[in-house]
Order: C-alpha cells, then sequence, then structure tokens
C-alpha cells in the first residue's frame, strides 16, 4: 500500500491506505482507508480517515475527520471535523472550524473559530472569533478580529473592521472602519470611517467619517465628514 509509518503508534489502525506518509507519535493514527495523506508531528492526523490530507505540527489536524485540506502548524486545524479543501497554516490557525470549506488562514489564531466557508484570513488573530458569513477577506493584524457573522467584506490594514458590523464593506488602511457598525460602506485611510454608524458611506483619506452618522454620505480628505 506504499504506507510509511515513523513513531509510537503512527499509522497503528491504518488498513487499505496508499500513498501516505506519517511521521510522529500516534500520527495518522486510525487512518482508515485514506489515501494520499501527509502527516507529520505528534497526533498529526490522528483521527483522520479521509484522503489528500497535509498535516504538519504538533496536534495539526488531530481531531480532522475530512479531505483535501493542508494544515501547517502546532493545532493548526487541531477540531476540524467536517470541513474540506481547507488551507491553515500558523499556530492554532482555525483551530476549531467545522462545517466550513474552502477556507484559507494564515497567521496565528488567524480564522480561529469560523464554521463559514470562502473566507481568507491572513495576519495573526485575523478573523479570530469569525463564525458565519461567507466571503470575507480580512487582511492584517486583528482585522475582522470581532466581525462574528457578517458577509462580503473585505478588510486590508491593521485592526481594519476589528469590532465592526455589517456585511458588504471594504475598510482599507490602519484602524479603516473599525467599531463601524453597519454596512455597504468604503472606507480608505488611515482610520477612516472609524466609529461610523450610518450605511452606504464612502470615506477617503485620513480619519475621513471619523463618527460618521447617517446614510449616504461621502467625505474625501484629510478629516473630511469627520463627526458629522
Amino acid at each position: 500500500s506504499d504506507l510509511v509509518a515513523i513513531g509510537d503508534s503512527a499509522s497503528f489502525r491504518s488498513t487499505g491506505a496508499f500513498y501516505t506518509v506519517t511521521v510522529g507519535s500516534k500520527a495518522g493514527m486510525n487512518n482508515i482507508g485514506g489515501d494520499f495523506n501527509t502527516y507529520v508531528g505528534y497526533h498529526s492526523g490522528r483521527t483522520n480517515a479521509n484522503s489528500f490530507n497535509t498535516f504538519v505540527g504538533a496536534l495539526a489536524g488531530d481531531s480532522s475527520n475530512f479531505g483535501g485540506n493542508t494544515y501547517v502548524g502546532t493545532e493548526a486545524g487541531r477540531y476540524s471535523w467536517t470541513s474540506f479543501n481547507n488551507t491553515l497554516i500558523g499556530r492554532q490557525a482555525g483551530r476549531t472550524i467545522n462545517g466550513g470549506d474552502a477556507v484559507t488562514a494564515v497567521g496565528f489564531r488567524a480564522g480561529y473559530q469560523s464554521n463559514s466557508s470562502f473566507n481568507t484570513f491572513l495576519g495573526a488573530h485575523a478573523g479570530e472569533n469569525h463564525l458565519t458569513g461567507t466571503g470575507n477577506v480580512f487582511i492584517g493584524y486583528l482585522t475582522g478580529h470581532y466581525d462574528s457573522t457578517n458577509s462580503s467584506n473585505i478588510f486590508i490594514g491593521n485592526e481594519a473592521g476589528k469590532y465592526s458590523e455589517g456585511s458588504s464593506n471594504t475598510f482599507v488602511g490602519t484602524g479603516a472602519g473599525r467599531n463601524s457598525t453597519s454596512g455597504v460602506n468604503t472606507f480608505i485611510g488611515l482610520g477612516a470611517g472609524r466609529n461610523n454608524t450610518g450605511n452606504n458611506n464612502i470615506a477617503l483619506g485620513v480619519n475621513a467619517g471619523l463618527n460618521m452618522e447617517g446614510y449616504y454620505n461621502q467625505a474625501i480628505g484629510r478629516n473630511a465628514g469627520k463627526n458629522t
């Protein structure tokens, strides 16, 4: 079956597993029928019986049981029980993803508990508390950190959209859209749209649209539309 197993109880209960490599104590221990897998690290892929997985790191994919996943880092995807085709890189990246497919999470605790599909989280703590909502892109340290249930958001920049609520927002810049509570907004610039409470607003510039209220506002320039 072209099975390579190195380590205490590595592939211990493995049967019918073709083209699989398990390295580490209890790595791939219960791989029954899963093919084309690579499990490297203590308990990596311990309970997985599916195919086309690559888990590297202690406890990476430890309790995962679906296929087509790549998890790299200690506890990356550790409890991702029912997820396909995910890429999780970094310590505890996507640690408790359950039911989300085609998720990319790169960075410490990025996408830590996201349970929905087609999301991209890049940066330490990016989307860490995201639970549901699809089609999001969070890039930067703490981007969308507390955005838990929203969809179709693009946050780029450290702490962009950190405490935001609402869907279909585009926030670009450090702290852009931080604490924004509505949707369909476009804020570009350092601190742009911070503390915004309205929707369908556009703010371009440093601190443009800071504390903005209301709807269909356009603020362009440094401090433009501040406190309006």
